[in-house]
């Protein structure tokens, strides 16, 4: 028979404004499956649960009552990859690290990302992917902060003028006022 030990994780929380909010979390969080203590501190802004964790139901359970807990992203670029079987055993190495809420694996574009309660420890999550062996690369910037909608807005806009000009060079010809330049 397999013993599992429970463990304890720290959850920072924002949103509380008064004593009254993290008592209103806690009684939440007891509710929640595989939580076996869960304690709320208004002053330290943070939740330490203990049990046999969902740590995606814990986070859930926290916005359920109207409060947020601050996630972090960060992506990688991971080399080696050639099926959907690398992308599980990656995309399961990873989630078991503690804190990750979720690890998803783009196969195509060669790409990790992973969301976790805190800041991602990179040396962690390197290992984690070299054990099941692949590489990964952390990207210098953070996710939430790249808008991807906006990165290619950009170059749309950016890239619109040049189009322009290749088709008025392009109809010069045939349009009377431009042969004259």
């Amino acid at each position: 028979m397999l013993l599992v030990m429970p463990s304890t994780l720290h959850v920072p929380i924002e949103g509380m404004s008064c004593v009254a909010c993290a008592e209103k979390i806690q009684k939440r969080l007891k509710t929640e499956t595989g939580v076996l203590d869960a304690a709320v501190n208004f002053a330290t802004r943070e939740a330490q649960i203990t049990g046999d964790l969902n740590l995606k139901g814990v986070v859930e359970a926290v916005q359920d009552v109207g409060f947020d807990v601050p996630l972090h992203t960060q992506r990688f670029r991971i080399e080696g990859m050639h099926c959907a079987s690398c992308v599980q055993s990656v995309e399961d190495a990873v989630a078991a690290i503690p804190g990750v809420i979720e690890a998803g694996v783009n196969l195509a574009a060669e790409d990790l990302r992973v969301r976790a309660v805190e800041a991602i420890n990179l040396e962690t999550v390197q290992r984690a992917v070299a054990g099941v062996g692949y590489r990964a690369i952390p990207e210098a910037e953070d996710v939430e902060v790249r808008d991807e909608a906006l990165y290619w807005r950009r170059r749309f806009f950016m890239a619109l003028p040049l189009a322009a000009l290749l088709v008025l060079a392009m109809f010069r010809e045939q349009i009377p006022s431009l042969a004259e330049v």
